[in-house]
């Protein structure tokens, strides 16, 4: 079978899952997730790249289907959201496929995927973000949480930027100073008196502060100009939130 016939059936199948909802089952879509990935994008992958094209792919489906036991009840609704799955996995398997063949050999729509798999890494520190965060638990089980979270996005998000053929050291320390950095930031916004969506899209343009800085300066692209574009977005988010909320 084509690869790209079994990303458009891994899609259809991940999309179907969120038809349906609980915590276990979740975790069950998160790892079979995985599992379809692998699947559908084996051919060409090697070494660290087992772990590292499927964990995003993952990880969004864990975010959906969490995010979706949070959203109202409807037919209508759950078959709408199930099609916008089915459209994002498939973009995203699109992207890791990319990824895996760029790291043998030049690829024009390289920078293409590399900006839909900053978009989709961003859009997965949301989900899962706004679902820690509703749950209402103790500030360092958020800044606990939401550290693993965050590290798990960096990681892979960090090293397609670079392609290499391991996951370098740079990219490990940067992944984990970052992940705490994140973590500590979801301890301080647990006792901030705002929503729980407020304080989710703050997290999450954390992360993308984050992560855009960081893969500028391993591109060695990162220059005066582009780091006060992502620290002014950062602090106009800051500053509405605190205007929103006093």
């Amino acid at each position: 079978m084509r690869k790209r016939k079994k990303m458009v059936m891994s899609a259809l199948i991940l999309g179907g899952l969120m038809l349906f909802q609980g915590y276990w089952y979740a975790l069950g879509v998160f790892f079979l997730t995985g599992i379809l990935y692998i699947w559908s994008l084996k051919e060409g992958l090697t070494g660290q790249e087992w772990f590292l094209i499927p964990l995003p792919g993952m990880t969004l489906s864990l975010g959906l289907s969490l995010f979706g036991m949070l959203l109202p009840e409807s037919m209508i609704w759950n078959g709408f959201y199930a099609v916008i799955t089915m459209a994002v996995h498939y973009f995203l398997m699109l992207t890791q496929n990319i990824y895996s063949v760029a790291a043998i050999r030049t690829i024009g729509l390289y920078r293409a995927a590399t900006a839909v798999g900053f978009v989709m890494a961003i859009t997965t520190g949301f989900l899962l973000s706004n679902t820690v965060l509703t749950f209402k638990q103790d500030f360092y089980t958020n800044g606990f949480l939401l550290a693993i979270i965050s590290f798990v996005l960096y990681v892979p998000a960090l090293w397609s930027v670079k392609l290499s053929e391991k996951v370098s050291r740079e990219v490990w320390s940067i992944s984990g100073l970052l992940s705490l950095y994140t973590g500590l930031f979801a301890m301080v916004i647990s006792f901030w008196p705002i929503s729980t969506t407020i304080a989710s899209i703050f997290l999450t343009t954390v992360i993308y502060v984050f992560l855009g800085l960081s893969q500028h300066l391993l591109t060695d692209r990162l220059n005066k100009r582009n780091a006060l574009e992502y620290l002014t977005f950062g602090v106009v988010v800051l500053v509405t939130m605190l205007v929103t909320t006093w």
